[in-house]
């Protein structure tokens, strides 16, 4: 069995150590995992769809895992007749912030006013403190807390993007929760804080803690798996007013907090996943 496991260069050195220890999970299972950099692809149609590699047709893989955070990487091999891990579907609404808000909010799932601009449009004032960020942003980066237009004005031109969100700012700051999915499943929660902040992303140097959900929290978290299969994914929350509200799913989401906070074994639980549905 033989599978690609899919990174833009960047997110691969930075992922390098969770990328081997996949390699070896899979390999525990019979299975030849391949590390393949997306800035080294070709997709093309030619009657079918096929996929270079360095100019050299790939062989049929038996599954994909696209840790890109493109659908269309997805869309392709899927096309290919390939299992692909987060389906194309998936991928496309998780990295569109505003695309996950519309589907989500269908679910009678909570989610901040937001409005999607574009970044020449004029811009109003408001009466309240919002958040600023690119539609298809992770990891907390250009994300601006803004108390005035000319706070709003000069996070705008921060972000080099022409699709952008303005969002109302949740009561709690410095604080979120993470769900992580697995097999559609609620895998583990974490609690990620900042005491001197609003990010709290872990990769940003934040704490993180085990947490527990309570019955009102897992019935939303399962209305959000109703949407599709999701493989590996991290579901993030946002608290307001003592409400749970959505703020994002994370496509290819790390598992850092996880390997630090508790004793799971991600590249195993996942290696185990994937070799079971394939």
């Amino acid at each position: 069995m033989i599978g690609y496991l899919i990174y833009n260069q960047f997110e691969s050195k930075r992922n390098e150590w969770f990328i081997n220890e996949l390699i070896k999970e899979f390999n525990s299972f019979k299975c030849n995992l391949v590390l393949l950099l997306k800035e080294n692809l070709s997709l093309i149609i030619n009657e079918k769809p096929i996929i270079l590699c360095d100019n050299i047709q790939l062989e049929k893989p038996d599954f994909v895992i696209n840790r890109t955070n493109d659908y269309r990487i997805s869309l392709h091999f899927e096309l290919m007749k390939v299992r692909v891990f987060n389906n194309s579907y998936v991928s496309s609404i998780a990295n569109d912030k505003y695309l996950s808000y519309l589907k989500v909010s269908e679910l009678n799932v909570k989610t901040l006013y937001t409005e999607l601009l574009n970044k020449n449009s004029k811009i109003k004032s408001y009466n309240y403190n919002v958040v600023i960020k690119p539609i298809d942003g992770k990891g907390g980066k250009n994300v601006y807390l803004c108390k005035n237009i000319d706070e709003l004005n000069n996070g705008i031109l921060k972000i080099d993007k022409s699709d952008i969100l303005i969002q109302k700012v949740a009561s709690d700051l410095g604080k979120d929760l993470r769900v992580y999915i697995l097999g559609n499943n609620i895998y583990k929660s974490m609690l990620r804080i900042n005491k001197n902040g609003f990010l709290s992303n872990f990769c940003l140097g934040n704490d993180a803690i085990e947490y527990s959900l309570n019955k009102s929290e897992i019935d939303i978290v399962k209305r959000i798996l109703t949407l599709s299969k999701f493989d590996f994914v991290g579901l993030d929350f946002l608290f307001d007013n003592g409400d749970l509200v959505f703020n994002e799913i994370e496509d290819s989401v790390g598992s850092r907090m996880l390997y630090s906070k508790t004793n799971l074994n991600v590249a195993s639980d996942f290696a185990k996943y994937v070799v079971n549905t394939i």
